[in-house]
């Protein structure tokens, strides 16, 4: 039995529970392991429940006349409800202790944890969970009189997706980028990136410490200007890009983070900087299963040979293996195709 600043390893384990602190870092990994394997640690039991998939629910419109109804094309994401036994059990009463010691300081309903499981390959992938609940104790014995205790744990999670390692792309003027002909100090580099994920990547962009005046402009995702959006005609056809409002060393650093429903620019000296982007948006992702990488040019204006920025693309997933087999962006035909004329002349139906 390792101590708990090792936490509990086992190389047999079907997946891990891992608490982390405000850093970043793991506090405790427990391996889990399977039923009847190993004599001490923690065995996830039968009875697993809705930990597989994400959590979705296919929305149906009907008017009070109407045969049958509408299908949505979006289906809503809700949280994850999920249930398992799981059972801890060590050699002595002592390493017992320690174990369910481990185990309710990583699993609380006061805090969030993550599990973790491994595909064939031994990647991984994780999401976040947190008891919903107090657990409920199986066994008729007083816990401990046997070595052992089984519990039926409830879990909850306000984001259902499954998450791999990140990807990330870091620049460095001095390194990375190069002069623009004709100006005196503007910067240009294109960076290639993906999205092997079966779910939209919503990119992140985090600077380096600024110690002069700056300004980023950065590619909208996959996003290219439309009839119906490009702000003139020239643009039509063009990737979609945005410029952040100067900053510079009284700001210090900060994170452009495009996921619709999170503040779009959050700087470390807490100024406004998000009312100076006057309510221009990042609007677009990056398709789904779309792992051949395409590059995309990112501009500055300003700094010194150490400023830099870095991407990162969030990898979800709705399972805690496999993939997409349909290669997107090609588009299925929507639901909702059928409720036009001709939606059949439109290759992946009246949405592409």
């Amino acid at each position: 039995m390792t101590s708990p600043a090792n936490c509990i390893r086992n190389e047999a384990r079907v997946a891990q529970l891992i608490l982390r602190d405000a850093a970043g870092n793991d506090a405790i990994v427990i391996d889990v392991l399977g039923p009847g394997a190993g004599d001490q640690g923690i065995q996830v039991l039968q009875g697993i429940k809705n930990l597989y998939h994400v959590p979705r629910e296919v929305l149906i419109e009907s008017g009070a006349y109407e045969e049958g109804g509408q299908i949505g094309d979006y289906p809503r994401v809700l949280p994850r409800k999920a249930e398992m036994t799981i059972r801890s059990r060590a050699r002595t009463q002592a390493d017992l202790e320690l174990v369910e010691t481990l185990l309710w300081s990583t699993l609380s309903t006061r805090w969030h944890c993550y599990w973790r499981q491994f595909d064939s390959a031994g990647d991984w992938r994780e999401t976040k969970v947190q008891l919903a609940k107090t657990p409920d104790h199986l066994g008729d014995n007083i816990i401990g009189q046997d070595c052992h205790a089984d519990w039926k744990v409830e879990l909850l999670s306000g984001d259902p997706f499954w998450y791999s390692e990140t990807l990330e792309h870091e620049i460095i003027r001095g390194r990375d980028m190069t002069k623009v002909a004709g100006t005196t100090n503007t910067w240009t580099c294109d960076i290639p990136w993906a999205n092997p994920a079966d779910e939209r990547c919503y990119p992140q962009w985090a600077s380096r410490l600024m110690t002069t005046l700056e300004r980023w402009t950065l590619p909208d995702a996959d996003g290219v200007y439309s009839t119906y959006n490009a702000p003139t005609a020239a643009l039509i056809g063009k990737p979609v890009r945005h410029t952040l409002p100067d900053m510079d060393a009284a700001v210090a650093r900060f994170l452009v983070d495009t996921y619709p429903t999170r503040p779009l620019l959050r700087v470390q000296n807490r100024s406004q900087q998000w009312a100076r982007m006057k309510a221009e948006d990042f609007a677009f992702w990056l398709e789904p299963s779309t792992p051949v990488e395409r590059t995309v040019t990112v501009t500055l204006v300003g700094g010194t040979d150490d400023s830099g920025i870095t991407a990162f693309l969030p990898q979800r997933w709705d399972r805690p293996m496999g993939g997409q087999v349909l290669p997107l962006p090609i588009r299925p035909q929507y639901p909702s195709a059928s409720l036009y004329p001709g939606a059949n002349l439109f290759p992946g139906g009246v949405d592409a």
